[in-house]
């Protein structure tokens, strides 16, 4: 069972961290996605948008 007190504090205590490690995780994101492949225009629209949707 998950003891939701300890979750509240451990939580706490790293919240600050959070935004530091959600930029990681939207770099790596933009950077996978740029490794598909663009083969067509509506393809290289489509990735571009998703892009800076996980970029903003």
């Amino acid at each position: 069972m998950i003891d939701k007190r300890l979750l509240s504090k451990r939580f706490s205590e790293h919240a600050k961290t959070y935004d530091a490690y959600a930029n990681v995780q939207k770099n790596m994101a933009k950077q996978l996605v740029d490794l598909l492949p663009k083969k067509t225009p509506i393809m290289e629209s489509i990735f571009l948008k998703l892009a800076a949707a996980l970029v903003t």
